[in-house]
């Protein structure tokens, strides 16, 4: 029991290590830091693999919203984090997105239960229905974000980058490359350009409403995309739209946070229900402790992790009200440092191009959403 005891703590003290470099270094994945903890023993990389999952989904959000580099779960709230930013509230809306993590959590047993009763069932007929409905919400995703003639050049080229990182072998580390590219190369690109300049923060907030409906919305819009690989948080943030879940941004922050827990804990639960995995985090995660445990443990980690990221995202309002201008010259240099660590030399290429692609879409004033097919396209030509 002492060693179980120490080994689990031994693996959450790694899996802080990872959480912090995943969920705060721009555009970089906890997927890619997968391999390294899978040195890890058994209960050591269970603890390891769960804590800094979650970590790294509460931390993302701080360079998201601080520098507008978001990672491939929350892509899709960075601009309109950039509006809160411009009036000193980048921290009110972190604050947002922990709460509805928070929220989504607490709301998740009856979804979960769901989980547990039905996914053998769907995944069972997954060779009949997984092509058509992945090819729907590519062509939905498509028809519902074309705005004009570079959507088209957006589009093309997304796909285009997303087959060669994902469908070839040509690039090393292709997630990185690809997501790191197209959402954060681009968007650090777009702050040197635009000569961004740094808003004084503060850590004032205001009250918060919604918390317990948008807390089952996430879910709701969690579970869908959590059974089809290629749809993630955003596609599943364009639904919440369409089916006019979300009313306002608050609610928008909110349900962006909650998808990006509940996917994350839906996966970790649904390869105990079905063998499939649904994140590299559930894929990595070792099945010896039962799956009512592992939620049990979520739920925990979940708190214990929103209120490190709130107390980070105070210390980077100092940090940023102290050394301004100069933070958003640091994000690119990191991200081509990574790459060059990471990748090959066409896997630098890849990754300007995905950068430049990634900023024609900002430019053009696209959706971001557009570049999901970068990922779905793929994920669809595998399965056909």
């Amino acid at each position: 029991m002492y060693l179980d005891i120490f080994y689990a703590l031994s693996g959450i003290g790694f899996g802080t290590i990872f959480g912090f470099l995943s969920g705060l270094v721009p555009s970089l994945h906890i997927n890619q830091l997968l391999p390294f903890m899978a040195r890890l023993g058994p209960t050591e990389l269970y603890f390891c693999v769960l804590f800094a999952s979650i970590l790294f989904a509460c931390l993302s959000f701080v360079p998201a919203y601080f520098f507008m580099i978001p990672s491939e779960s929350n892509y899709a709230s960075t601009f309109p984090g950039q509006e809160f930013f411009q009036k000193g509230k980048a921290y009110f809306a972190l604050k947002i997105s922990l709460y509805g993590i928070l929220f989504s959590t607490i709301f998740s047993a009856p979804f979960v239960f769901v989980l547990y009763f039905y996914s053998k069932q769907i995944v069972s007929i997954y060779p009949y229905i997984i092509v058509p409905i992945l090819g729907f919400c590519l062509l939905f995703l498509i028809v519902k974000k074309l705005k004009n003639i570079f959507s088209i050049v957006v589009i093309l080229l997304s796909g285009a980058l997303g087959y060669v990182c994902l469908r070839t072998e040509m690039v090393q580390n292709p997630l990185f490359i690809l997501v790191g590219g197209l959402f954060g190369l681009s968007a650090s690109i777009y702050l040197l350009k635009q000569k961004h300049k740094w808003v004084q923060q503060t850590t004032k907030t205001e009250k918060i409403p919604g918390l317990i409906k948008n807390g089952v919305f996430s879910n709701l819009l969690s579970l869908f995309v959590t059974f089809f690989p290629g749809l993630g948080s955003g596609f599943a943030a364009v639904i919440g739209n369409e089916l006019k879940l979300i009313k306002d941004k608050i609610g928008y922050f909110q349900i962006i946070g909650g998808i990006s827990i509940s996917v994350m804990i839906f996966s970790f639960l649904n390869i105990y229900f079905t063998g499939k995995a649904r994140t590299g985090s559930a894929y990595y995660l070792p099945l010896q402790i039962p799956w009512y445990y592992t939620y049990i443990f979520a739920i925990i980690f979940v708190v214990i992790c929103v209120f490190i990221a709130l107390a980070v995202g105070k210390l980077f309002v100092k940090i940023g009200n102290k050394i301004g201008d100069k933070a958003k010259y640091v994000v690119p240099i990191i991200l081509f440092v990574l790459a060059a660590i990471t990748t090959n030399w066409f896997g630098i290429l890849v990754f300007i191009l995905c950068g430049l692609t990634g900023y024609i879409c900002i430019i053009s004033n696209n959706s971001r959403t557009l570049m999901m097919v970068s990922i779905i396209f793929p994920v669809l030509l595998f399965f056909i």
